[in-house]
């Protein structure tokens, strides 16, 4: 036990009264926190028996498939069972064990059925009369209904020959064809029915699209080896896409992923599936339509003229069908002008519903050459066909929020893995098709081909026992698809060969789809493990699959050298990745073994127990193998706990270990608060990988020293910072005492009393209050629709007044008056642009706003509520429009006065409190004691919280407690969960602006970045290092990049979370972020110079 305490706190417990019973509790904290879950290679122990007890078919699929499924979602007796039963040598353990599962799980099925109430079974009640044979001999006319229906199709058909001519999708024309047979019959009883399949006239051989294949003019030799190597090609081609989406998966695995990798990696997905080169699509935002497109991967608004064109050819399309574009026909004009499809060999499109917006979208794939030998284009051919389209439509669906996701908030690669490997499972699973397309066209050479995609009918079956010889191939799935072989003879020798190799091909790669699928389980499961990482290497030692990036920490911690980009040129071999001596070896020795011994082994690194290879055979074949590396938790949880300091643990709390419950929650605090630490650095890292922050608006966000470290490790030339103080940049050339004398001097004390005494004072008179005036209680409220001093000060009462506080807390209108003329003066006596008087009542009703939602009232009761809005009103007052840093290396008075550590927060604090302090102002002076404390802490914090500084720490810690939110402590119940929330809803309300709509967001970001050119002017007067990041703002395209950044680092994640913990209630935000973050970028691609162009 002692080994995992540092001194002080194993001083601490032992000196303690109880020491037993804390040794328990400690013991027990530790026991909980290093409790991991079965390691990576019991889940592989798992997987392989499972497979073995259906291949020898002791298992259903159905049982296996309830195995998998509980074990994903981490069933606890199935989670105990592999815990107790895995490891070397118990394979026949577990085996038993999950037997007995199933059986356990049998009787549990059957012991709820027998408790399910009777079901009632329904009955026709009416029998169909029998025909009468009279009836059936005499001419019937038709029913009225179908007489109207054919009049209505015969004007419908005729109206479309009129507009476009005979030009119809493939599988509307097979319709047609099908309905003229059955009339045929119907009016001339003579006419004999085509010897045909029902598709045959559909995909003839005049309009299949798959390979050309030579003409039936060779000899039968080379006839019968021809068509067996152009099925084997199909074979391999089709098998080549599964681990073309693996490739795709690595490409993902980039720790530093950028918006243009994974751009780059959706356009190498798109090729791999389907060999398309580009893709565009239109999306209808309220009303206005947009269109994006892959070739200058940007977003732009179409004219009102081209989206009623739009909305006009949309209604022409069949959602969920793939048409495909002529460039002849122009049947399409204004989608094909827009998506530019004319320079393009082929086009396809497909019309759907967004499923996250629920946004109409027109999404187009373009083919730069027309390769009718790529049997990946046969996906998009055959769509509508066998049904493809919602494989299609999901591959559109994924690219198109992908790109649009990424486009307006910072993303996580690993979200977007588990969508790929579900898309590329799809596409293998319809792959099957493609192969009996291929041979069918294969056969077509020497054999009369024909294909049945639904079960056979008496008639042809009759038709095919008249035929001298005939063979048939089937595909089993949801939609059978049998091809028939007419004059195929299995008598003989080469007929019999081909037929039998056929056989075994399919068979083969039916297993091959079967394998992807449990593979693909496989991956998924491991993508959602946090503390291990996962190699997997084919049987030539490639690398196929990564279960998460490669952090900078593990690549040095095992020496692990990995590109994904060198996937796209060659291939990724074990001994690149592994540049450790001893981990090769392990590998290579056992891969000499496994010649020997044709098993399943699992080999664990007694020296290193943090890495581990399994080495996979299926059926005596060795398959490849799987390197594991773990994280040592309990080591570093040990760690952890000796770096814990014990100068927080004090006399007071000394007192306070009596209380176990005391001593267990601040040890968990102290933990906890380590983490959330670490993992916000970690977070700033990896941000710092894309979005260069050190040089952009986020650096303001950051805490020095965590900056501080970032800027050192990637060694930036453009900011440099002293090393006196770690904070101040250097003075170039340019003393203190010539800095003060270029500032603007400040009022003397004389001055200030004249300033005051100039004070308009507020008459309360104006204090009435409207109930029937709702735009207070409106997300959308605009203070610039509001111009007249009085009528502002008239909504912070009515604010006040809204939510009972005057009449409550019997607030003074007199003070109360005089406190906001005084407030009003402060906030505007530098005519800020943006931190002024219009700021702080915007902020004050978004706080009232927040309040107010349905759960907020759950933990706010209404003196913290007030103490909260009157905190979002005051939370800038006296604000010098300018940064904290600017303050600090400025050496400001207000930097010198709070010791560098939130300077302008501080005073906009203090200030408040000042003004309160006068009892001409003090509207707070009926506040008891207790009441007037504990209001000056809430205010406090909450206007401390505003500083951007704090921004990534009160971020992290308000999603890690709402995460962790449970029964044990619900979340609200203590102090510190009521600070955060408040804390939480100021600081977002600080940003309301930039969550209006765009055309009210665009006038606050342009106001204050006024601010911040005048700030960067101003260092360039005082001879301080100039801010890099807010130079030339008023450069529209500058201007634009930085608010791209901004909103989608800074101002989405933090509306996004508190949404979350909202229910939803603020959604709206959510949609205008989104949209302001692509208005942004259109207006910079739109003033991009030239040259960056």
């Amino acid at each position: 036990m002692s080994n995992y305490l540092p001194g002080g706190l194993l001083n601490l417990v032992t000196n303690c009264p109880q020491r037993f019973i804390l040794f328990a509790i400690v013991s027990n904290i530790i026991r909980i926190i290093i409790i991991m879950d079965p390691q990576l290679s019991h889940y592989t122990q798992f997987f392989i028996v499972i497979t073995n007890l259906f291949k020898t078919n002791q298992i259903t699929t159905d049982q296996k498939q309830l195995l998998k499924a509980n074990l994903m979602k981490k069933e606890e007796n199935i989670s105990k069972l592999l815990i107790a039963n895995s490891g070397p040598g118990k394979e026949m353990q577990l085996r038993e064990a999950l037997l007995q599962y199933l059986k356990l799980q049998s009787k549990m099925l059957q012991r709820r059925r027998s408790h399910k109430s009777k079901t009632v079974h329904f009955q026709q009640t009416e029998q169909e009369a029998p025909v009468k044979e009279d009836l059936k001999e005499a001419n019937q006319p038709l029913s009225s209904c179908a007489q109207v229906m054919i009049d209505q199709l015969s004007g419908v058909l005729q109206k479309h020959f009129e507009k476009f001519g005979s030009n119809l999708l493939m599988e509307e024309k097979q319709k047609l064809l099908e309905l003229r047979q059955l009339i045929q019959k119907m009016v001339d009883d003579k006419i004999e029915i085509e010897n045909l399949s029902p598709l045959r006239a559909k995909y003839s051989s005049d309009n299949s699209k798959l390979a050309d294949i030579s003409e039936k003019d060779s000899s039968d030799e080379d006839i019968y080896e021809k068509m067996l190597n152009n099925i084997m090609e199909i074979y391999r081609d089709l098998k080549a896409i599964f681990t073309g989406n693996l490739h795709t998966h690595l490409l993902l695995m980039q720790e530093d992923i950028s918006y243009e990798n994974l751009y780059s990696v959706l356009k190498f997905l798109l090729k791999i599936l389907v060999d398309a080169d580009e893709f565009t699509f239109f999306i209808r935002r309220e009303q206005e339509w947009e269109v994006y497109s892959t070739q200058n991967d940007s977003i732009k608004d179409m004219t009102s003229d081209e989206a009623i064109k739009i909305t006009e050819e949309l209604t022409y399309i069949r959602p969920f069908s793939i048409h495909r574009i002529s460039s002849k026909s122009k049947q399409y004009p204004q989608i094909e002008d827009s998506s530019k499809s004319s320079q393009y060999a082929q086009t396809s499109i497909v019309k759907f519903q967004l499923q996250m917006k629920n946004y109409e979208a027109l999404f187009c794939l373009h083919w730069a050459d027309k390769d009718k030998k790529n049997i990946k284009r046969k996906f998009i051919n055959y769509a509508n066909m066998y049904g493809f389209n919602k494989e299609v439509t999901h591959l559109a669906q994924f690219l198109v929020e992908t790109i649009i996701t990424a486009k307006v908030q910072f993303f996580n690669p690993l979200r977007f893995a588990d969508q790929i490997q579900d898309i590329g499972i799809s596409f293998m699973r319809i792959s099957r098709f493609l192969l009996m397309e291929g041979i069918k066209k294969s056969l077509s050479l020497k054999f009369i081909v024909e294909k049945e995609q639904v079960h056979s009918t008496d008639e042809n079956i009759k038709r095919l026992q008249e035929s001298a010889h005939w063979v048939k191939i089937e595909l089993k799935d949801t939609s059978p698809v049998t091809i028939i072989i007419k004059n195929m003879d299995l008598n003989k020798d080469e007929d019999k060969l081909l037929y039998s190799e056929i056989l075994k091909i399919q068979e083969r790669y039916d297993g091959y789809v079967k394998l992807c699928y449990e593979k693909s389980a496989f991956y998924k499961y491991f993508l959602r493990t946090t503390d291990s990482l996962l190699f997997d290497f084919n049987k030539s030692g490639e690398l196929i699959f990564l279960s998460r990036p490669i952090s900078k920490v593990w690549k040095d911690r095992y020496n692990l050298n990995f590109d994904p980009k060198q996937v796209i040129y060659s291939k990724i071999l074990y001994h690149q990745i592994f540049v450790q001596n001893s981990i090769i070896a392990n590998i290579e020795v056992n891969l000499q073994n496994i010649h020997e011994n044709r098993k399943n082994q699992y080999l664990s690194n007694m020296e290193n127990p943090q890495f581990e290879i399994f080495l996979k055979v299926v059926d005596n074949d060795f398959k490849g193998f799987t390197v594991i590396f773990h994280e040592n938790e309990q080591t570093r949880l040990r760690q952890q706990f000796k770096a814990l300091k014990m100068e927080n643990v004090n006399a007071d709390v000394q007192r306070e270990a009596d209380s176990n419950k005391s001593l267990e929650e601040d040890i968990q605090k102290s933990i906890q608060k380590s983490y959330l630490k670490h993992q916000t650095f970690k977070f700033l890292n990896q941000l710092d990988q894309t979005q260069d922050v050190g040089n952009s608006m986020i650096a303001l966000f950051i805490p020095e020293n965590e900056l501080q470290q970032i800027i050192h490790r990637k060694s930036n030339p453009n900011l440099q910072f002293s090393k006196n103080d770690g904070n101040s940049p250097d003075i170039q050339q340019k003393d203190l005492s010539q800095i003060q004398d270029k500032r603007k001097s400040k009022m003397s004390s004389n001055q200030f009393i004249k300033y005051n005494k100039q004070i308009d004072i507020v008459d309360p008179i104006i204090f009435e209050i409207d109930f029937s005036d709702t735009r207070l209680d409106d997300f959308n409220f605009n203070i610039f629709d509001v111009t007249n001093s009085t009528e502002k000060q008239r909504l912070v009462f009515s604010i006040l007044e809204r939510n009972s506080f005057v009449t409550e807390y019997k607030m003074p209108v007199q003070q109360l008056a005089q406190f906001l003329g005084v407030l009003q003066r402060k906030y505007n006596k530098r005519n800020n642009q943006f931190h002024n008087y219009d700021h702080g009542i915007a902020v004050m009703q978004s706080t009232h706003y927040l309040c107010n939602r349905p759960k907020s009232k759950q933990f706010i009761d209404n003196f913290r509520k007030m103490a909260t809005i009157v905190s979002g009103l005051c939370h800038d007052v006296s604000h010098t429009a300018r940064t904290n840093m600017f303050m600090i290396n400025s050496h400001s008075k207000l930097a010198y006065r709070y010791h560098d550590q939130s300077p302008l927060e501080q005073h906009h604090a203090a200030t408040t409190m000042f003004m309160l302090k006068d009892p001409a102002q003090n509207f707070l002076q009926n506040l008891n004691r207790e009441q007037f404390t504990q209001f000056r802490r809430i205010l406090i914090d909450n206007i401390l919280y505003t500083d951007i500084k704090v921004h990534f720490g009160l971020l992290k810690d308000f999603e890690a407690r709402i995460k962790n939110d449970d029964n044990n402590k619900p979340f609200g119940q203590g102090d510190d969960d009521l600070k955060l929330l408040t804390g939480m809803i100021v600081h977002t309300a600080d940003f309301n602006g930039g969550a209006k709509v765009f055309e009210l967001s665009r006038i606050w970001s342009e106001k204050v970045n006024k601010e911040f050119s005048a700030q960067y002017e101003e260092e360039g007067r005082l001879g301080i290092q100039q801010t890099p990041f807010l130079k030339d703002l008023d450069k529209i395209h500058v201007l634009a990049k930085s608010e791209m950044g901004f909103f989608k680092v800074i101002v989405r994640p933090l509306w996004f979370t508190l949404n979350s913990f909202l229910d939803g209630h603020l959604q709206q935000s959510i949609t205008n972020l989104d949209n302001t973050i692509i208005n942004w970028e259109k207006i910079y691609h739109a003033n991009q110079p030239k040259v960056e162009q």
